[in-house]
């Protein structure tokens, strides 16, 4: 063993050894480090991409047995958010609205036209009273089209007053988002949203409204 240890070629194998033992760690073990590293980190996605397809089938199962609940808030979300801006049921709502309030002398100004989803401005102007204006700007807040108040004018001539109140009508998303499915409770906050809203009008169903606009009023009759 003392020659062994003294022999010239045993330190020379034995260090040949080492060096080429640390070469193939050095050169081979962070690549492979490397490639552990990425796979675990590509099964820990695979694993969330599952758990959120998961959730989502199960929002998706939850919502297809609730149809009527769907269908149901879906019409509350269109009535508040329209695709168009759908001016004569604006000034059907408006109408009932003022009317609720025993405000049916001010002027509705509703415009026919938009441009893109930009928010068109509708004004309500009258004679009203002071506490009569405070509930009418209370009203607007709950109004069944989501709007934007954008000025209020109070103005006092003699023993009449006059109000004029002018607001964004909101349509059409301006983005459509993407549903995940993520969000367990969506049916209970679109509940809870839209609960507190007032609708005043609804759009009439003209497939019972007899034979209006069906027949030419002034044909002849033979």
């Amino acid at each position: 063993m003392g020659n062994l240890l003294k022999s010239q070629r045993f330190w020379i194998a034995t260090g040949s050894f080492l060096v080429l033992a640390g070469a193939l760690l050095y050169f081979t073990f962070p690549p492979l480090w490397r490639t552990f590293q990425s796979q675990r980190s590509r099964l820990s996605d695979l694993n969330a991409q599952i758990s959120s397809q998961t959730q989502y089938i199960a929002t998706i199962k939850s919502l297809t047995a609730q149809p009527d609940t769907v269908n149901s808030l879906y019409q509350k979300a269109t009535e508040l958010l329209p695709p168009a801006l759908d001016s004569d049921l604006l000034a059907l709502q408006l109408d009932g609205l003022l009317a609720s309030l025993n405000l049916s002398n001010l002027t509705v100004t509703v415009p026919f036209a938009a441009t893109g989803t930009v928010a068109p401005s509708v004004t309500l102007t009258g004679a009203a009273s002071f506490s009569q204006a405070q509930t009418l700007i209370a009203a607007l807040k709950t109004f069944g089209r989501w709007n934007k108040i954008t000025s209020i004018d109070l103005a006092q001539t003699g023993q009449n007053s006059t109000v004029t109140v002018s607001t964004s009508v909101f349509f059409r998303a301006a983005k459509a988002p993407e549903f995940s499915g993520s969000n367990t409770k969506l049916l209970t906050q679109a509940a809870t949203l839209f609960k507190g809203y007032q609708t005043y009008a609804t759009a009439p169903n003209v497939t019972q409204e007899g034979d209006f606009g069906r027949t030419d009023p002034f044909a002849s009759t033979p």
